[in-house]
């Protein structure tokens, strides 16, 4: 996320023009969440409650994990409108790309759950720059593309937003980390090799972030995603490149060289925690 704080998220701007979109749709975010959350889902903890001082009904759990869920989407709504739009106006034009499992969606059996605020993320917000010549919008993913490309394809798996992703700009890092490196790092990447990789002259990484990162590790595939990033970089030397994902490497780009992340760790759309 270049040299801004990374817990933090990148700094608001525009937010009364987005404070319009969220009041826009929150109800309809809290309608969709609240009929994909099931009550049931609550039974057990609700029953483990029973005669504590936190003591708490399924229903009352269940709408406390809507509210959770849905200051999620809000959070994550807030961060891609920000840094999207800073990305712009700092450079003219951006790529953004989305990591998909747990950022734009979650996968069950395969099949994919978009996340409620996003087909209305898209059309709206990133849409209108889009139709402007200031954005192209991209995935990127540890999954194939040919796979990818498919799920886009499919009306209930990612076809929600397919209207707005350029399937020129569908990037996968499956299979790029050199066997080697897995046997080197079989228990995870430490972040001395993220330097070491991506740090040099035009990298995307920034050293200054990493020496205030708090994690130690990196993993599998999701490793070679700034290599792929750096790609679209030189392929677009004029461009912002926006990373969208839920793994550690957003907090780390590096902005004066064009590469601005959005970190969603803490904001990932999941059902499978309430399960």
């Amino acid at each position: 996320m270049g040299i801004d704080n990374p817990e933090l998220g990148p700094p608001q701007v525009n937010s009364l023009t987005f404070e319009s979109f969220w009041e826009k749709h929150q109800e309809d975010v809290h309608q969709k969440l609240d009929s994909i959350l099931k009550t049931w889902m609550f039974d057990r903890k609700a029953k483990m409650t029973l005669g504590s001082p936190a003591e708490a009904s399924a229903e009352t759990l269940k709408a406390m994990a809507v509210q959770e869920m849905l200051d999620k989407e809000k959070t994550f709504a807030l961060r891609v409108y920000d840094t999207v739009h800073q990305a712009v106006e700092e450079n003219g034009k951006a790529i953004a790309l989305f990591d998909v499992d747990f950022t734009l969606a979650e996968t069950d059996d395969d099949e994919y759950r978009v996340r409620p605020i996003c087909p209305k993320l898209f059309s709206e917000v990133l849409d209108p720059l889009k139709q402007e010549g200031k954005l192209d919008i991209g995935l990127i993913t540890t999954k194939s593309v040919e796979k990818t490309l498919g799920y886009l394809q499919h009306p209930n798996q990612l076809g929600s937003i397919a209207g707005q992703v350029n399937p020129d700009l569908v990037y996968s890092s499956l299979g790029l980390m050199r066997d080697e490196i897995k046997k080197k790092y079989s228990h995870g990447i430490p972040l001395e090799a993220l330097e070491e990789k991506y740090c040099q002259a035009e990298g995307p990484i920034d050293s200054r972030c990493l020496e205030n990162c708090q994690a130690e590790i990196f993993f599998n595939d999701d490793y070679e995603k700034p290599a792929l990033l750096q790609e679209v970089k030189q392929e677009n030397p004029d461009t912002a490149i926006v990373a969208v994902d839920d793994v550690i490497y957003p907090q780390l780009l590096n902005r004066e060289k064009g590469f601005y992340g959005v970190p969603v760790q803490d904001c990932k759309f999941t059902i499978a925690n309430y399960l």
